[in-house]
């Protein structure tokens, strides 16, 4: 399997998540010539939530691990070309990151502090 297929299997399998956690999905892969975010939702509180998902399907190596400072400035860039495009300056904005290890979810909430 392509890396392109497992990123979407995993995408897919994050989306089922969310869904299943009352999250309404408002964009996937939004792209700008900044970088892409994979999913971008209102949590049950109203909040934006700009989620990147990453999957392993090995134990050697957290998916975590796969986010450089680099993909992290490019998520907040990209987010906030998000909230002025779509007008969303009034809601709490929350940065949050889903692993998954072969069938397993891990969702980490707010995980960048800006």
């Amino acid at each position: 399997m392509t890396s392109y297929k497992k990123g979407k299997l995993a995408e897919n399998k994050a989306l089922n998540y969310l869904t299943s956690k009352e999250y309404k999905i408002i964009e996937t892969n939004y792209q700008t010539k900044i970088g892409e975010i994979d999913i971008i939702c209102l949590s049950k509180k109203n909040i934006l939530v700009f989620i990147e998902v990453k999957s392993v399907s090995n134990n050697y190596i957290h998916p975590i691990e796969k986010i450089t400072k680099r993909k992290i400035n490019k998520i907040i860039n990209t987010s906030n070309t998000f909230i002025s495009m779509y007008n969303y300056n009034n809601y709490q904005i929350q940065y949050d990151f889903i692993g998954i290890i072969k069938s397993n979810i891990i969702h980490y909430e707010n995980i960048i502090q800006i």
